[in-house]
Order: C-alpha cells, then sequence, then structure tokens
C-alpha cells in the first residue's frame, strides 16, 4: 500500500515473469511488471558455424499510477541469455 499526497492506495498486482515471451504488465495502481522470459534449446554445433545468437524476452510495462498519485509500478527486468558449452 503507498501513500501519497495524505491517501493511501492498495497497488496494483505485479505482472508474471515471461516463459520464451515478454513478461506481463503490472496491474494499476502501480504494479510493477513481470521479468522477461528466456529461451532454452539445444544445438549441435558444427565447423560452419561462425556465430551463436539468442533473444530474450523485454520487461514488462509498469502499472499506471491511481488517479491523483505520481506512484507508478516500475518496469520489469529484461529475461537473461545463458550459453552452455559441452564437449
Amino acid at each position: 500500500m503507498a501513500v501519497d499526497n495524505g491517501h493511501s492506495y492498495t497497488g496494483g498486482a505485479g505482472g508474471a515473469a515471461g516463459v520464451n515471451t515478454a513478461g506481463s504488465n503490472g496491474a494499476a495502481p502501480g504494479g510493477g511488471g513481470g521479468g522477461g522470459g528466456w529461451e532454452r534449446d539445444t544445438i549441435t554445433i558444427t565447423s560452419e558455424m561462425t556465430e551463436i545468437t539468442g533473444t530474450v524476452g523485454a520487461g514488462g510495462t509498469g502499472g499506471a499510477a491511481a488517479s491523483g498519485s505520481t506512484s507508478s509500478g516500475g518496469n520489469g527486468g529484461n529475461g537473461a541469455a545463458f550459453f552452455y558449452f559441452h564437449v
């Protein structure tokens, strides 16, 4: 619960973390966005390959502030990529 200008506001629900997608948005008023997703895959490395790339989901947008408030929710963090190499 946040207090702004002498008024109490119950915050909105935070967004869910994504799996292979962006995180979902936070609910108003002021719920934080969900974290970005990740992707898991197994590939076979060949001698012709010159680079390996990956993408991750963006964090969800924070929920809007309550009417008369200036406290909106923060955006969720972007996902992360981890590369493991086995020989």
